[in-house]
């Protein structure tokens, strides 16, 4: 049986994966520097437990760096590494929206008293911030202009999470699929 001739799918989809590693690479690395150049502020078990998914994120970004520059190279070895940076970006998605959704009560509560703290820090507490700025964070339920729901962010925080759980894994569930086509799998046993 003759061997196929390489189709374009490798080099592109390669080249998206480096492209997709590194900035998931650079926006990982900055997701941890932040809160340690800001001082943390979570204690260090929640600041542990808010970073552990970007470490792993940055582990799974070498693992698709690797299966990128294996595709442009059309080693097997590279279509091997997209598996499991596949898999492993799939878990790591499921865990970290668990541990977000656990966590964000928490955050919210930490960023409502940093709000108003600095509603109160305006001329005699009176809700203006710096620079005589007036402060509005939303109305609660009968509490009054400026007051913050806490019940409304909390739902507006995991409508966010569980909105953008499609785009997060839109990437990773296509490469999944393409790499498990019958015709690629041919293809890359041919590499």
């Amino acid at each position: 049986m003759p061997e196929p001739a390489d189709s374009p799918w490798a080099g592109g989809w390669g080249a998206a994966a480096i492209a997709y590693a590194v900035l998931g690479l650079m926006v990982n690395a900055a997701a941890i520097a932040w809160p340690l150049l800001a001082g943390g502020g979570t204690g260090d078990a929640g600041l542990l437990i808010d970073l552990a998914p970007a470490v792993v994120a940055i582990l799974l970004g070498v693992v698709l760096l690797a299966a990128g520059v294996g595709l442009v190279r059309r080693r097997r070895g590279g279509a091997t590494l997209l598996r499991v940076w596949v898999v492993g970006r799939l878990l790591l998605l499921v865990v970290a929206t668990l541990l977000a959704w656990w966590r964000m009560p928490a955050q919210i509560d930490r960023q409502i008293e940093a709000m108003e703290r600095q509603i109160a820090a305006g001329p005699a507490g009176g809700g203006r911030g710096e620079g005589g700025v007036e402060i509005r964070i939303g109305v609660g339920a009968g509490s009054g202009p400026g007051a913050i729901d806490r019940d409304a962010l909390l739902e507006w925080g995991r409508f966010g999470l569980v909105a953008a759980l499609p785009v997060v894994a839109a990437f990773p569930i296509l490469c999944g699929w393409m790499i498990s086509a019958p015709h690629r799998r041919a293809e890359i046993a041919t590499w």
